[in-house]
């Protein structure tokens, strides 16, 4: 085979789907070109490599209504997943006078928008070093009751101001069927969290619940995450699992489009996203520098349509020999690096963009 064959043959992925429909089922196959694969390719920018903004929110619509379980052997091995993740839908839906046309829009911003997420999840939250596990925002409960199914000896604690319209609905479902395992603790969590800690310090150490497991979600500005990682460390130990959200590949920051903006057309994409990663990113990339966290893992999914992604770090244990890095300009200019994701979106595109320079 020829190297230009072979090289043209590499940098392109077959995906190969099922889709059920009806009685029967049908196959898609989608070739797709993968970006920048090889030295002097041309870079995708601007308008031209965007794709037809009907077809992608009408394909973005069909991703989100089907089944919420992957299809390998989670059914089989949490049986009851599917169904307690249907009545949280169920309930949601209710809350909108029954109109099922939403269950997109109900999925939408939570665990159910990736079902390799949920999936993650469950690998993570079944280790049985894992007993308790804290997260900031709770929505309608979706990542909750994954865990909850997931690992039958876990508890969870989850902060929410409870704003989303169904919380409540589904918080008294998931008491009625996980009794004792879930405690919620209301309030924006900057006020919540330094209440729960000092309500449970006694001679200046903390006496409550540890965390084994945490996830930092709901809010993306770079000092609110980084304010919920600070006042949540009485509760870490050496060694607990963060499980950061929505941040961006640190090599490649490539932030063209996600499903959280199919509702608002295309064109606000590049602006919004380029925000929504921004914060995140940095306060993941500041805490390993500081020696404070060690990455042990990450998930960056680049695609048409969607861009999802988390990674997995480890809390370092404080009494360790390490010499915190220094840290780089960009994150001692975070106004800087805000307005270069801007500038760059304004451009066309951030492919390529080196968050370390």
């Amino acid at each position: 085979m020829k190297i230009g064959a072979l090289t043209s043959f590499i940098c392109c992925c077959l995906l190969l789907r099922a889709h059920s429909s009806g009685a029967g089922s049908r196959l898609q196959l989608e070739l797709h070109h993968v970006e920048g694969a090889h030295q002097g390719e041309r870079r995708c920018h601007g308008a031209s490599c965007i794709p037809n903004q009907n077809e992608l929110r009408a394909q973005i619509f069909a991703d989100l209504q089907r089944p919420t379980v992957l299809p390998n052997d989670l059914a089989m091995a949490i049986p009851g997943l599917d169904g307690a993740l249907q009545s949280l839908e169920d309930i949601m839906i209710a809350e909108q006078g029954g109109d099922e046309s939403i269950i997109a829009h109900t999925r939408g911003g939570t665990v159910l928008t990736f079902r390799e997420q949920i999936d993650y999840d469950i690998r993570v939250s079944t280790s049985p070093s894992i007993k308790t596990v804290c997260e900031i925002g709770f929505h309608c409960g979706q990542s909750a009751v994954i865990w909850l199914e997931a690992n039958p000896r876990l508890k969870v604690l989850t902060f929410d101001d409870l704003g989303f319209a169904s919380a409540g609905n589904c918080l008294e479902y998931i008491h009625a069927s996980y009794p004792g395992r879930l405690e919620l603790i209301p309030g924006a969590s900057q006020m919540s969290i330094p209440d729960y800690i000092i309500s449970r310090t006694q001679d200046d150490h903390y006496q409550g619940p540890k965390c084994d497991l945490v996830r930092l979600d709901a809010r993306t500005d770079y000092q609110e995450r980084r304010q919920d990682f600070r006042i949540m460390e009485p509760m870490f130990h050496c060694g607990t699992l963060i499980l950061f959200n929505d941040v961006c590949d640190p090599v490649n920051c490539h932030l063209y489009n996600t499903s959280n903006c199919y509702h608002n057309g295309l064109g606000n994409c590049g602006q919004q996203h380029s925000q929504y990663f921004e914060g995140p990113t940095m306060v993941l990339e500041e805490l390993i520098r500081q020696g404070l966290v060690w990455k042990v893992d990450s998930f960056f999914y680049k695609h048409d349509r969607f861009y999802k992604s988390w990674a997995l770090g480890r809390v370092r244990c404080r009494n360790a020999k390490l010499r915190p890095l220094p840290a780089a300009p960009l994150f001692r200019e975070p106004e800087k690096f805000a307005a270069s994701m801007r500038g760059c979106y304004e451009q066309g595109g951030c492919s390529g963009m080196l968050l370390s320079h």
